[in-house]
């Protein structure tokens, strides 16, 4: 199978960038600056200093964000060929051919001056394919092992003949080796001869395995391989393991060796242990030696680890852990002003926070933090009696707020009746107890929140994370103000009316993360699924205790507050495309929540909402939808939440600097609800209206990337609204003005 990304890789003379595949624009830049410093060079034969530093600044521009034009090399041509040639050969394309030509390169049906297209003209034939594979080695123990574990093998008989996969395969054997005790096995042991002769466009395989070198005199000699066990597990936590052990107090933990300069105690030495994954007397396991790395790692509290494996002085084959540990520090304050993006809306924050990663010496992480800002939010009432000089007055940022957290992680699972042991070694299992405390105060009502959580995470696999929340407990106390509380209470709306009432909310969720190969070259995917379900054991807790309804709501109350009952369901993919100083993103988005039994209606803060910096972008956060629902029904921005929800992104972006990234993207969407409503008409999802009811966007965008954030700069426009008369109108109205967005980080 010939890839021909790999091709254009091993291809020594590439042609200059372009963006959306024909548009030079780091070469146009560049010779745009070259003419104007010629023309400048023309009118000012004698430069003074201050032209000079101007031209300086154009230059760097130039060699900066421009690229200069890559000129034809006939010389690279043919060492391109060449290189072409040893691929295909790689990949048992023994009688490919490989040849090249230039031919006048045109645009638009126009020849282009002096520019020239290489066309590689590439005939690979038939690809050789593996007829036999065998293994040979003197050593009969090691070709056992070899022999039983052919099952896994990366090359099969019948496969075609590929160099990658033989060294792969070399590299698992030697890895398998490790792993079964054979600390020093090498890849280097392992040959192969690939054998054609005789055979039409097949090739017989043989895999030698050599024995362990060993110098005698001046000869090498092969001996048997020998399994090597572990002998001595030895921990320094910031101490040299070559220093003087005097010093040094030794403790015994699951037969592993701690030492800690004299007075010192920093860690719980069963925590540290659980990380080393090494067994004393068992026959040394790569995996082991790697995971182990990973877990103390994982721990967050050291700085340096290094993992020194030793022979024994007298015996070779037992092997000596010794496991250096250098701390970071446990304690950290911080001050973080930051500007922030939150569901849309701007704000100026600082957040002053304590940080202690080894609380009760078990790697145990206590976070306080004390946050408050100011944040522009959009009004969720408009008083029709307030004249619009009173609206004037309201400041840019019309909210502020302030509250403390505390949040608690532990580095195991607090599940009652589990073995620890049990729990895999690669999970990096975490249990997490959060409290938060938010005052807010806006134009329409001030707000209380609290909010307690527990929850669990845990990883699968490398590329599959579980994230599972017993419970969440959120109680919000909200006190609108006289115009807001007047309006509620002459609404008919029971949408509106529930939403902003006081609220209780007992949940519990489950996320699911699965991210491809990072490390991938040219693409990747990201999955997430979502549950959350609320109110149940509310209920179940009312229905045990006899609770009394209500008798003006027909519902359960708790501590005098109506809670909330719900399903709610979401999934998010994404597709990242890589391309050489470029990459293309595809998201796909699908939520739906479904209120029931206790209260009817989603929760303000549950329900779906459409628009902001990271979702149509053409539109103001929380203005979209739901359905078609149009601008001269919507009188608050309450009524613009819905019970489903359906996005697809597109997002192309490519680099102008190291600084500076463009993008462009297209978004197409919208929020529904499940059922009719009549305050909200053409609101509810219908199959027949989808298309009518879709809203499309779409936009530029401009990035800074500065490594440990991206500043975000996206101007959307709506294409198709369906909110318009004609809702199925596609194209730019002069009424509808773009939008703009600030943001922290990509939007997906």
């Amino acid at each position: 199978m010939v890839d021909e990304d790999d091709i254009k890789s091993v291809i020594k003379q590439k042609p200059n960038r372009q963006l959306f595949g024909f548009i030079r624009f780091h070469l146009w830049l560049y010779n745009h600056s070259l003419r104007k410093k010629e023309k400048i060079e023309k009118k000012n034969q004698k430069k003074t200093k201050v032209k000079v530093k101007k031209r300086n600044k154009k230059e760097k521009i130039n060699t900066s964000v421009g690229e200069p034009p890559v000129i034809l090399d006939t010389l690279l041509t043919q060492k391109s060929e060449v290189q072409i040639k040893r691929y295909l050969n790689g990949k048992g394309f023994f009688k490919s051919e490989v040849t090249s030509k230039y031919k006048d390169y045109r645009f638009l049906g126009f020849k282009q001056k002096q520019q020239k297209k290489i066309v590689y003209s590439i005939y690979t034939g038939r690809a050789y394919k593996i007829n036999n594979k065998s293994y040979t080695s003197k050593d009969s123990t090691i070709l056992y092992y070899i022999k039983q574990d052919t099952t896994k093998s990366l090359v099969k008989r019948g496969d075609s003949f590929d160099v990658d996969k033989l060294e792969a395969e070399r590299t698992r054997i030697t890895k398998m080796l490790k792993n079964l005790g054979y600390y020093y096995f090498d890849k280097e042991l392992i040959t192969y001869k690939a054998d054609s002769t005789g055979k039409k466009e097949k090739i017989d395989l043989i895999y030698n395995v050599k024995g362990m070198p060993v110098k005698a005199n001046d000869t090498v000699i092969y001996k048997i391989h020998r399994k090597c066990y572990i002998n001595q597990i030895n921990v320094f936590v910031n101490c040299d393991k070559n220093g003087n052990k005097d010093n040094y107090t030794q403790t015994i933990v699951e037969d592993i060796n701690f030492y800690e300069p004299e007075g010192k105690n920093q860690y719980n030495y069963k925590t540290l242990a659980k990380a080393v994954l090494f067994k004393l007397d068992n026959y040394y396991q790569l995996a082991q030696h790697d995971a182990t790395y990973k877990r103390l790692a994982e721990l967050g509290v050291f700085k340096f680890i290094t993992i020194d494996i030793n022979p024994t002085p007298n015996d070779e084959i037992l092997l000596n852990v010794n496991i250096v540990l250098t701390s970071s520090k446990s304690k950290s304050i911080t001050l973080e002003p930051k500007l922030t993006n939150n569901i849309g809306n701007l704000g100026v924050y600082a957040n002053v926070g304590f940080q202690n990663k080894n609380t009760f010496k078990g790697a145990e992480k206590l976070t306080l933090s004390l946050a408050g800002g100011l944040q522009a939010q959009q009004l969720l009432f408009e008083d029709a009696s307030q004249q619009q000089s009173d609206l004037e007055k309201i400041p840019y940022f019309n909210t502020y707020e302030i509250g403390p957290e505390i949040k608690l992680e532990f580095p195991k699972l607090f599940i009652p009746f589990l073995n620890q042991d049990k729990v895999s070694e690669n999970s990096n299992p975490s249990t997490e107890f959060d409290l938060i405390y938010n005052f807010q105060k806006r134009q329409d009502f001030s707000r209380n929140v609290f909010k307690a959580s527990m929850g669990y995470k845990w990883n699968e696999t490398r590329q599959k994370q579980h994230i599972i929340q017993p419970l969440e407990v959120s109680l919000i106390r909200l006190f609108p103000s006289p115009a807001f509380k007047d309006f509620l209470a002459t609404s008919n709306d029971a949408f509106v009316i529930n939403s902003y009432k006081d609220h209780l909310i007992a949940a519990s969720t489950y996320s699911f993360i699965f991210k491809s190969d990072l490390n991938k070259k040219r693409n990747y995917s990201y999955f997430r699924f979502n549950l959350e379900a609320a109110g149940n054991l509310l209920n179940l807790y009312s229905n045990i205790t006899n609770n009394k309804k209500d008798t003006a709501t027909g519902s359960y109350n708790i501590i005098g507050i109506r809670y909330a009952q719900y399903v709610k369901a979401d999934v998010d993919f994404r597709r990242y495309f890589n391309f050489r100083g470029s990459s293309f993103v595809v998201r796909n988005y699908l939520g739906a929540a479904k209120p029931y039994g206790n209260l009817n209606v989603m929760p303000f803060q549950r329900a779906f909402y459409g628009g902001g910096a990271n979702e149509m972008r053409a539109w103001q956060v929380r203005t979209l939808g739901p359905g078609g629902l149009a601008d001269s029904s919507i009188f608050t921005a309450i009524d613009q939440v819905g019970d489903l929800k359906f996005e697809t992104n597109f997002e192309y972006r490519f680099d102008i600097t190291n600084l500076f990234e463009m993008a462009v993207f297209t978004d197409m969407g919208n929020i529904w609800l499940l059922d009719k409503d009549t305050h909200r008409p053409d609101a509810e999802f219908q199959a027949d209206k989808i298309w009518k009811h879709m809203a499309i966007g779409t936009g530029v965008g401009l990035r800074l990337d500065f490594s440990f954030f991206i500043l975000r700069f996206d101007l959307g426009f709506k294409l198709k609204n369906p909110a318009r008369d004609n809702p199925y109108s596609i194209g730019f109205q002069k009424n509808e003005s773009g939008v703009f967005n600030l943001g922290i980080g990509y939007p997906f």
